[in-house]
């Protein structure tokens, strides 16, 4: 692991608060400004607001166990999961979070399903 890499994940640990703490010490070491002024109460410009999709592109071969798990994924019955399967490539999810986005594509990738994230 290179040093920026380390660097991003104590970063990515911190705080809001401690986030906070440490652009100001930046702003102040290097003289610079940033467009907006955090403080504890509006924290929004400093979380990721990326959002994601998740995009089913084949279902391998454990094909009645992605539609199970299609049906739980999306909360629909056992026949529209089928269906929902039988022309792919077919978005899964959209605009979700990119926790939610990991854990629906390894649980799928499980099953021997491939899956993208865009």
């Amino acid at each position: 692991m290179n040093k920026i890499t380390e660097i991003f994940n104590m970063i990515t640990g911190l705080r809001v608060t401690e986030l906070v703490e440490l652009i100001k010490l930046l702003e102040l070491t290097w003289n610079v400004g940033t467009r907006t002024q955090p403080n504890q109460n509006h924290h929004v410009g400093l979380v990721n607001n990326k959002r994601y999709d998740v995009r089913l592109i084949s279902i391998g071969k454990n094909r009645i166990n992605v539609i199970k798990e299609i049906k739980n994924l999306l909360n629909i019955g056992l026949k529209e999961s089928k269906d929902f399967i039988e022309v792919l490539p077919k978005m899964i999810k959209e605009q979700i979070e990119r926790s939610e986005a990991d854990t629906i594509k390894k649980k799928l990738e499980l099953l021997d399903a491939t899956v993208e994230i865009l």
